[in-house]
C-alpha cells in the first residue's frame, strides 16, 4: 500500500472519530481510551504492515474523539462562566462585528474580567444597531453575563463553541478605550466593500439591493425579518447565505466565462483561483468562505496539474486539516458541512449528470450543460442536510429549489463580476441591468412558495444517512459502469 493511501486512511479515521464523538459519544474520555487501547492492542498482537496500519488508524480515531470532547468541554466549562448571571466589567478587543437589521453583533476577545487579567476566551455581545464599535477596537463592557441557552432543536451552545464563544451579553454598556488605526489594509478592504454595497443600493431597487448584498457580500443582516421568513418558508434560504455552494457556482460560472472568451483550460482555472482569493479578501475572510475556498482551491489545483482523479483525496485532506485546527466544525459549522457536500457533488455526481446531458444535447451547449450539472449536483448533495436542520421538508420547497437551479449561477456570476467592475462608469449599471430580471425571479419564487399552504413531512437525521449511503452506492455503480 502506498504511503499516500496510508495517510488518507489515517485522515478518514480521524474524521470518523470526530463524527462518532459528535453523534454517539456521551463520555469522550472513556470512549477515547477504549479505542486507544484497542489500537495499541492490535499493533501489539503481531507486527505486520496491515495490522499496524489498522492499529494506528484506531489511534487516529481515538485522537479525533478526544480532541472533539476536549475542545467542547473547554468552552462549555470556561472560567468566565463562573460569572454567569452576574454583572461584570469586561475589557477586551473586538475581533468581529456585523450590523444586523435591528441590532449589532460583536465578538470580543476578553482580556480582563472585573480587573482579573488572563485569557478568558470570547463573548458574543448583542448591542445597539447604531453602535460605533468596529473590528479591532479595544473596549470596556459593563453588563450581565449569561451562559448561552439552546432553543428549539438548535444546539446554540455548540454553534457558539466552534468560535470559542463561552458567554453572551445582551445590550450592555460599551465604551471604546482605543481605536485600532494600525490595520490600514483591513480599513482599505472594508472601505472598498462599503463602496460596492453603496453602489448596489444605488443600482437596484429596494428589496433587490438587500438580496444582492446578502448573496455577494454576505450582508444578510440587511434583509428584513419578513423576507428572511419568506426565504425560510419557501426552503431557499441557502440560496442567499454565502457557503460552499456559492463558491462552487461562482467558480464554475467564471470558468465557463473564461473558456467562452477563448482562454485555455489551465489559464481559466488559474484566473478563477486568483479571483476567488481576491473575493475572500473582499468579504473579510469569514470562516465559511475560507473553508469553502480551501476545498475548491484543492480541487482546482488538482485540475491544473492534470490530477483530476485525485480531487477526492485532496478534499479529504482539506477536511482533515480544517478539523485538526478546529474539530467542532464537523458538527457545529453548517458552512463547513455545506462546503464539503457541495464540493463532493462537484467531484462525484456532476460528471454523471453532465455525461447524461451531453448525450441528450448531442455534444451541443457543452459549457451550459456542465454549468447546469454542477449546480444540480451541488443542490442534490446539500438539500438533505438543510432539510434535516429544519427537521421537516415539503414537496413545494423541493420544487422551489429546482426552479432556482438555472438562475443561481447567473445571479452569483454576474454579482461577482459587478464587485470587480463597480468602479467603471456605466459598466456597473449595465451589469445590474442584466442581473435585475434574475434577482426579480428569485424574489418572486420566494414570495410565491412562502405563501403556499405547505404540507410538511418529517426529515429525521437517520434519513439523511440513508440518503447519502444510497447516493454513494448509485455513484459507485455508475462510475464503474462508465469508468468516470
Amino acid at each position: 500500500m502506498h504511503k499516500a493511501d496510508i495517510f488518507l486512511i489515517f485522515c478518514l479515521f480521524y474524521l470518523g472519530g470526530i463524527f462518532f464523538a459528535s453523534f454517539f459519544v456521551i463520555n469522550y474520555v472513556y470512549s477515547a481510551v477504549i479505542f486507544l487501547i484497542l489500537g495499541l492492542s492490535i499493533i501489539g498482537l503481531q507486527w505486520k504492515k496491515f495490522l499496524a496500519i489498522f492499529g494506528f488508524s484506531f489511534l487516529f480515531f481515538s485522537f479525533g474523539i478526544f480532541l472533539f470532547g476536549f475542545n467542547l468541554s473547554r468552552v462549555f466549562n470556561a472560567p468566565i462562566l463562573d460569572f454567569n448571571n452576574s454583572e461584570v466589567i469586561l475589557i477586551g478587543r473586538v475581533v468581529r462585528d456585523s450590523d444586523g437589521f435591528s441590532k449589532k453583533k460583536i465578538i470580543v476577545n476578553v482580556l480582563s474580567v472585573n480587573g482579573r487579567e488572563e485569557n478568558w476566551g470570547k463573548v458574543l455581545i448583542s448591542g445597539d444597531k447604531y453602535s460605533v464599535v468596529e473590528e479591532g477596537d479595544s473596549v470596556e463592557v459593563f453588563g450581565i453575563l449569561k451562559k448561552p441557552e439552546n432553543f428549539s432543536n438548535f444546539d446554540y451552545r455548540g454553534y457558539l463553541a466552534k468560535e470559542n464563544i463561552s458567554a453572551v451579553l445582551n445590550y450592555p454598556d460599551i465604551k471604546v478605550i482605543k481605536r485600532d488605526d494600525l490595520n490600514i489594509f483591513l480599513s482599505i478592504i472594508n472601505g472598498v466593500k462599503t463602496k460596492i454595497s453603496d453602489s448596489i443600493t444605488t443600482d437596484f431597487m429596494v428589496g433587490q439591493a438587500q438580496v444582492v448584498q446578502a448573496m455577494i457580500l454576505g450582508e444578510s443582516e440587511k434583509m428584513s425579518p419578513d423576507f428572511k421568513e419568506e426565504l425560510s418558508r419557501s426552503g431557499i434560504s441557502h440560496a442567499i447565505a454565502i457557503s460552499g455552494s456559492h463558491f462552487i457556482l461562482i467558480a464554475s460560472f467564471l470558468f465557463t466565462f473564461f473558456l467562452f472568451l477563448g482562454f485555455w483550460k489551465k489559464q481559466s482555472l488559474v484566473f478563477v483561483l486568483l479571483l476567488i482569493f481576491c473575493y475572500m479578501f473582499l468579504i473579510s475572510f469569514p470562516a465559511s468562505s475560507v473553508r469553502a475556498g480551501i476545498m475548491i482551491g484543492f480541487v482546482y489545483l488538482a485540475r491544473i496539474v492534470d490530477r483530476q482523479a485525485q480531487s477526492w483525496r485532496l478534499l479529504i485532506i482539506a477536511a482533515f486539516l480544517m478539523c485538526l485546527q478546529n474539530p467542532l466544525v464537523l458538527k457545529h459549522d453548517l458552512g463547513f458541512q455545506l462546503s464539503f457536500l457541495a464540493v463532493s457533488g462537484l467531484i462525484f455526481l456532476a460528471p454523471l449528470i453532465n455525461s447524461f446531458l451531453v448525450k441528450i444535447f448531442k455534444g451541443k451547449m457543452n459549457y451550459l450543460s456542465e454549468l447546469f450539472a454542477i449546480t444540480l449536483a451541488a443542490q442534490i448533495f446539500v438539500l438533505p442536510v438543510l432539510f434535516s436542520i429544519s427537521q421537516s421538508f415539503s414537496f413545494f420547497s423541493i420544487l422551489a429549489n429546482m426552479l432556482i437551479i438555472p438562475i443561481m449561477p447567473i445571479c452569483l456570476g454576474l454579482g461577482f463580476i459587478y464587485c470587480f467592475l463597480f468602479f467603471i462608469p456605466f459598466v456597473h449599471s449595465f451589469i445590474a441591468f442584466l442581473l435585475y430580471p434574475f434577482i426579480f425571479i428569485l424574489i418572486f419564487i420566494a414570495k410565491i412558495f412562502s405563501a403556499m399552504p405547505f404540507m410538511y413531512f418529517s426529515f429525521p437525521t437517520w434519513l439523511v444517512f440513508i440518503f447519502y449511503i444510497g447516493i454513494g452506492i448509485f455513484i459507485y455503480k455508475k462510475r464503474r459502469k462508465y469508468s468516470l
